[in-house]
């Protein structure tokens, strides 16, 4: 016979081919494969016989599956079966729940990256702040400090101003008590014909009433007076006593000196 012809193929030697061809398939990079499949006829074998026609009805189940009759002349390309096409599409929908969830995880991503930014952005301007603060803190701190100091300075030169007018205010109390005092004095040692002003024995000022009367009297009556220890009322002095007495004779304001030593005799030029 000139021509080949195709023979009957059997589905199981068919599927288990189809499937060692898909899993070798796999591993090309082009992924997977389906070749076609011929089977060559023994030369010289009869053609297998005709089925058997169905006579009635009641023969025909449509739940089982269909005998299989051969391949015509005309088919030459054997499709995949079902099941890897399911397969195939599963995978490519798992795929794409992968690729989604992905973009989303993307996306969560660069939203996050995006919050951080804003958030090291925040922070950075916080320690600015902060910064800033800080060094305004320290400022007020040191000018509250030199304020504290100076508020110190002027209350102790205001409490030294205080002691100072209270030591001002003692001495003036003194100098008026002094001053009325010594003109409750002059005016105890004056009369119509003298005013005396200051008795001076040697180099000490003397405050003796009884040395004022006694000189009073001399001058009222106008006579004179012995320069003496017991007329001064000075007792136990070495050397030679010397008796100054300044005065004036009313009305006249114009001081008059007496000097007159010890042993000599005084007189007050008035009258």
């Amino acid at each position: 016979m000139g021509s080949r012809e195709y023979t009957r193929l059997d589905r199981g030697n068919v599927l288990k081919t189809l499937e060692a061809r898909l899993s070798v398939g796999q591993t090309s990079p082009h992924g997977p494969q389906v070749q076609l499949f011929r089977v060559s006829s023994v030369s010289g074998a009869p053609p297998p016989p005709p089925p058997p026609p169905i006579s009635t009805m009641s023969d025909l189940n449509f739940h089982k599956e269909p005998r299989y009759e051969g391949p015509s002349e005309q088919a030459s390309v054997i499709k995949p079966a079902e099941d890897l096409v399911q397969m195939y599409s599963a995978r490519i929908q798992a795929i794409e729940a992968v690729i989604s969830q992905l973009r989303v995880a993307e996306r969560e991503r660069r939203n996050w990256e995006y919050r951080a930014t804003t958030a090291r952005q925040a922070l950075e301007s916080a320690e600015e702040k902060i910064s800033g603060l800080e060094e305004r803190r320290e400022r007020d701190a040191s000018e509250l400090k030199n304020i504290v100091e100076q508020r110190d300075a002027h209350r102790r030169a205001a409490e030294e101003a205080g002691d100072r007018c209270r030591e001002l205010e003692d001495a003036n109390r003194g100098l008026a008590e002094q001053l009325e005092s010594e003109q409750k004095a002059r005016l105890r040692a004056s009369n119509e014909v003298v005013r005396l002003h200051h008795v001076v024995w040697g180099a000490e000022a003397v405050r003796d009433a009884g040395l004022e009367d006694r000189l009073l009297d001399c001058a009222a009556r106008g006579v004179g007076f012995r320069v003496t220890r017991e007329f001064v009322g000075r007792y136990g002095e070495d050397g030679e006593g010397i008796l100054i007495v300044a005065y004036s004779a009313p009305p006249e304001e114009e001081v008059r000196w007496m000097v007159v030593r010890e042993g000599e005799e005084g007189r007050f030029g008035v009258g």
